[in-house]
This record gives structure tokens, sequence and C-alpha cells, in this order.
């Protein structure tokens, strides 16, 4: 989907008309990547001291922001699209990195150093190409791997994606109905099907209509890369990973553990994923069939590294906790616990008990996470078996995120990073030091204005009160540190 993929119809790069805009993806971070891998009994490094290549970087709006925060690492990103490279380019000048260096090339003539990255980022790339490119960049990826390397790509996948299809066709009909070939007329026309289908569509089933509402409320660029490209193979997982271990590759974990997590099934279907035994490519099938997945983020890497299937605990202590639901404030209920999705303000409901008491304390000791010594330390009134016991279903169930280290608030005085003062001037986006990707409200943004130097809590409300009054400026604070902005 990245400008790196362009596909060209009638002579026209697609991606230079409307060019597929890139954020900062937490799920890339190799902190996340390298506590997964050294869970399985890869040495995968900090990523303080780590090599990333990354295939398909846009304007490097993923790799600059880890280039800024871990100076000692060296970073590469790859596109085709020269107007997102030179912007990109633009930052690091404007930001005086030297780590990270973003090239613009084709995938065909791209040659990576053999064995030179311990991280191998492909988000957004795979099943937007030929068959051909597909195999091209597992090839080159399994070149760049280091020997104890780990490649992170993302694709659509089968069954969950053949709705979208339906909306895909739709979408596709109205834009070669369009009165010329632009792409701005393409979008127009195909839309305009779409809206005409989902509303008067006596037989529409009801995800078309579903899926409508969710298309018109998206950038147009994502529109025209994902629904209007030359390309979008959806896969069935046993497919890429045939593919995947053509080219001396294996499967190490999904990015997110949830997703491969069976807790929420019956005992009856997670007896029947027990019966694959070590057939972990079907295991994981069948668990894209049960829950219609429409996309995945795996991690890969070579066929020669044997692998510890079985959870390390002595590898669990040394990792980082940190919190994707926050206990809301005074959010007991009769029926349980409210708790927040920290990314989209999601609410659900948890029992009390060790679980919502566990988590909550994670989210007290800090944005940045929690080690296991710390919260051993804690009067959580566990036993060091129970506690554990209580963090790793926490992590299988994604309340949780495993981490090699902290990302953010350890420091005194509030500071934000070079980048993030610049996103906030420029972008719709804003990255934190925790990888996420932010919009972010004009009071928030006016954070980053009064942040020129470090600078205590009660100074930086105090300044930001002068403008927007004392009880906003608290709150304006307060979000912005659970999110995890302040380093």
């Amino acid at each position: 989907m990245r400008g790196f993929t362009a596909r060209v119809r009638g002579g026209v790069n697609r991606a230079t008309e409307y060019p597929y805009r890139t954020f900062a993806r937490k799920e890339t971070h190799p902190a996340r990547i390298g506590a997964l891998a050294r869970l399985h009994g890869i040495d995968a490094p900090l990523v303080s001291q780590a090599s990333v290549l990354e295939l398909g970087c846009g304007d490097g709006s993923n790799c600059i922001p880890l280039a800024e925060r871990n100076p000692k690492s060296r970073f590469i990103g790859v596109d085709r699209d020269e107007a997102l490279v030179l912007k990109g380019r633009s930052q690091i000048e404007q930001l005086g990195l030297t780590n990270v260096e973003l090239i613009c090339a084709d995938i065909e003539s791209y040659s990576p150093e053999t064995g030179g990255f311990d991280y191998v980022i492909c988000h957004g790339v795979y099943s937007w190409v030929s068959p051909a490119l597909q195999r091209r960049i597992l090839e080159i990826s399994k070149r760049a791997l280091s020997p104890r390397g780990v490649l992170f790509v993302s694709y659509n996948t089968l069954p969950g994606w053949r709705q979208r299809g339906v909306v895909r066709d739709i979408l596709q009909v109205g834009a070669d109905m369009s009165p010329d070939s632009s792409d701005g007329s393409r979008y127009e026309a195909g839309m305009k099907l779409l809206s005409i289908v989902a509303k008067e569509g006596a037989q529409v089933p009801a995800y078309v209509r579903e899926a409508a509402e969710r298309v018109v409320d998206s950038e147009p660029s994502y529109v025209i890369q994902e629904f209007l490209g030359e390309y979008n193979t959806p896969l069935l997982f046993k497919d890429f990973m045939c593919s995947a271990q053509s080219h001396g590759l294996q499967f190490l974990s999904e990015a997110r553990v949830v997703m491969s997590s069976a807790e929420d099934l019956s005992p009856q279907m997670r007896s029947v994923l027990e019966s694959f035994g070590d057939d972990l490519t079907m295991r994981e099938q069948v668990l894209d069939l049960l829950r219609n997945r429409t996309f995945r983020e795996t991690l890969l890497c070579r066929d020669s590294i044997a692998l510890n299937r079985g959870l390390s605990v002595k590898v669990f202590k040394e990792l980082v906790f940190v919190a994707n639901y926050l206990p809301v404030q005074d959010g007991q209920t009769s029926s349980g616990v409210r708790l927040q999705e920290r990314y989209t303000d999601k609410e659900v409901v948890a029992p009390p008990g060790e679980c919502e008491q566990v988590l909550r304390c994670v989210a007290q000791i800090g944005p940045g996470g929690a080690t296991y010594s710390e919260l051993l330390a804690h009067p959580l009134g566990l036993s060091e078996h129970e506690l554990m016991r209580v963090v790793v279903t926490l992590w299988r169930t994604g309340f949780i995120d495993a981490l090699t280290s902290k990302q953010c608030g350890e420091r005194k005085l509030l500071e934000v990073t070079s980048i993030a003062k610049l996103q906030a001037r420029t972008e719709s986006k804003v990255t934190s030091a925790l990888h996420d990707s932010w919009k972010l409200s004009q009071n928030e943004r006016l954070v980053f204005e009064l942040l020129k130097d470090p600078m205590p809590r009660e100074s930086l409300t105090d300044a930001l009160a002068q403008d927007i009054g004392s009880a906003d400026a608290q709150l304006v604070v307060e979000r912005l540190q659970q999110r995890g902005f302040f380093l």
C-alpha cells in the first residue's frame, strides 16, 4: 500500500498522485518484536543496539521516530515514491539525525547487505503487489536478516477479507465508470456507486452497508490504495507460510499475541486446536477461520533457528509490561470494573479480582510500563507464582504488551521528542514515545510549543493554564502522559 509498492495503471503512478499516508505503528517497534523473539529463544538485540530495515517506509514516519530515540542503532528505509522519500529526508535533516537513511528504490532493484539487519519491517506491502514481488520481498528479507534477525510482515487474510472483497468489487466497477483515469475521479465514481448499492440494493448483505459506512470515514488515499489499486491479494495463512517456508523462513509468532490466543474459545474448540500438536500452521489457520480474520502481522525468522515454544519464565521476568487498558476512575459497576482501551477509548467491563488488580498496578507504575520486579514489590497479596500466572494471562489476552525495555516515563522533568514537536506543527498525527500515532487537539499541540526545554510537571501545567485554564491544563497534561508522550 506504500509508495514503495505503487501500482501502475494506464501509465499513471497511483501512489505519486495520492501517496499512502504512513504513521508509526507500535506493533513494528523492535522492543515489542524483540520481546517475542526472546520468549522464543532468540537472543534478539535491544532496540538501542539494533540495525533495522524497513521495506515500504513511505516518508519514514515509522522509522524516523525510532532512529531519534535510539542514536546508537542504524535504520534504513526503502520506498519507490520519490516525493515521500524527499519529505522524510527533509525531516531527518531538520532533526540532525545521522543514523537513519531513506533510499528511493524499487523492490526489483534494491539489494540489501547480506545478514546486516536484526529487524526487517514490511508493513502494508505484501498483499498489494504482484506474486513475483511477493516472492522478491521474502527473498531479500531472508538475505537481509542477521542470524538472529526477525521479519515483520503484514498482509490481508482469508476468509475475513473475502467480504471486503465485495466492497472492493463495487468500488472497482464504479471507478471504471469515471470520466477520466485520475485517482480523484476514480475515487469519486467508486464511492458514488458504493453509496447507491449500500442504500438501494435490496439483497445487499449487512456487511456491505457497514463497510460503506467505514469507508466513507476513511482517507481517500487509503481507499485508493486498498480498494482501487491493481493488486490486493488476501491470503490463507497456510498459503502464506508455504511461500515463507520455500524461502527458508519459519513462523515465530503473531506481532499481537492475543491474535493467537485461544483463551476465549470453548473447551471443545481448544481441544481441536490442541489436536494439531506442533503443526502451528494449521492451528493458526483454523484460528483464522474461527475468527473470520481479515489481517495478519506475522513475525518470521530463519528456519535454521531452533525455537523454544514453551514460555520461559526467566525471560518473561526480564521484560517490561505496558497496559493496553486503563481502569476508569470511579468505574466500579454492579457487573464489574470498567476498563478503557488506551488507543480507541473503547470500554470493557472486567470482573473484579486479581487480573484487574494487577492491571491497575501496571497502569499506576507508569505509561512506560512496569518490570516484573516492580510488580512483585507492590502489596498485591499474590505469591510470585500467582503473579506470574496473572501477568501471563493479561499478556495472552491483550490487556498488556511485553517489551524488552521501557520507552518513556523515566525522566523527572517532562520532555518530548523532537520528531513529536515537528509533527505537532506540520502533521495530522503525532508519534508518542510508545510509538503510537495520535490525532491531537489544539490544546494538546500547545504543550509541544511550551516544552522547548524539559520542565517540571507543575511548571508545564501552570504555563498551559494561562491559555486554557487550570482544570483543562491538568486534563491535557494527564492525557498526554497516559499516551506515553513524555520521556
